[in-house]
């Protein structure tokens, strides 16, 4: 049996592509030229999500960034309530994220001591997102697989949220509250 989490919004505050790009920019101006500028060159959201990825991950490469100082500032973004929740729950953890493995994998496998499934730059093809995320999940762990509890805080979650035999959703305030299916 296991418990899942979304990463986004859920166990650290705003959204960890958005996090990254900031990180590996040199200023606010390319920052801001770069994320939102590649929005011309992408055919849907989908898409957009791994040109920046992709684009901000080469960037990191090509500057030696090392991704250890960015679970530093990952772990400044975690909600308070993350560690002591992570830390009494009995079932064997996952990281369900639309966030990508180049980016939060070596977080949640060091730092969170969890397993993360996501999206992969070597997998376009797959959107870990919606109901993507319960299709990933089996893939991973098997048709039969029992999620005790997911935590969740979009509609991005909500099929993750409903497969669980109970759901938590944070709120925009940043509260865990019962999901009601």
């Amino acid at each position: 049996m296991f418990t899942a989490f979304d990463f986004d919004g859920t166990l650290i505050k705003g959204d960890s592509i958005k996090h990254f790009a900031r990180w590996v920019s040199r200023n606010k101006l390319e920052f801001y030229i770069k994320y939102y500028g590649l929005i011309y060159f992408s055919s849907s959201l989908t898409r957009l999500k791994f040109i920046r990825v992709e684009y901000f991950y080469r960037k990191m490469q090509e500057r030696a960034l090392s991704i250890e100082d960015f679970d530093t500032l990952l772990s400044k973004m975690m909600y308070e309530d993350t560690y002591p929740l992570l830390e009494q729950i009995e079932d064997d953890v996952l990281v369900v994220s639309a966030s990508f493995k180049e980016i939060i994998g070596s977080f949640c496998k060091r730092t969170l001591k969890v397993e993360l499934i996501s999206n992969e730059l070597s997998r376009p093809e797959i959107d870990v997102n919606g109901y993507h995320k319960v299709i990933a999940l089996k893939e991973s762990k098997g048709d039969d697989v029992i999620i005790n509890k997911a935590y969740g805080n979009s509609k991005g979650d909500y099929p993750l949220l409903d497969y669980a035999l109970k759901g938590y959703l944070r709120t925009s305030r940043g509260v865990l509250v019962d999901y009601n299916k």
